[in-house]
């Protein structure tokens, strides 16, 4: 909720410029322990599925529009 009342992620199409989320986790250092912790999220999500942990179906199904919502909005950082 915190990173969407800041970046407005959940309804990008674009992503977000790299130099406007380091401005915004400069500013505010809650604001980068809150993208760090969702991305970690979804990183432990496909090593789940990658150990056959978790099935990919179903992950697909449950989060597949948040985390290409994510991923769309925070490209830019994440690459």
């Amino acid at each position: 909720m915190t990173l969407n009342e800041e970046f407005g992620f959940m309804s990008q199409k674009h992503p977000i410029p790299v130099n406007d989320i380091n401005d915004k986790l400069k500013e505010n250092h809650a604001l980068q322990i809150h993208l760090l912790r969702l991305l970690n999220f979804y990183e432990g999500l496909a090593n789940g599925i990658d150990m056959g942990l978790y099935e990919e179906t179903i992950v697909r199904e449950a989060r597949r529009s948040s985390l290409m919502r994510t991923y769309t909005a925070f490209k830019e950082f994440i690459e």
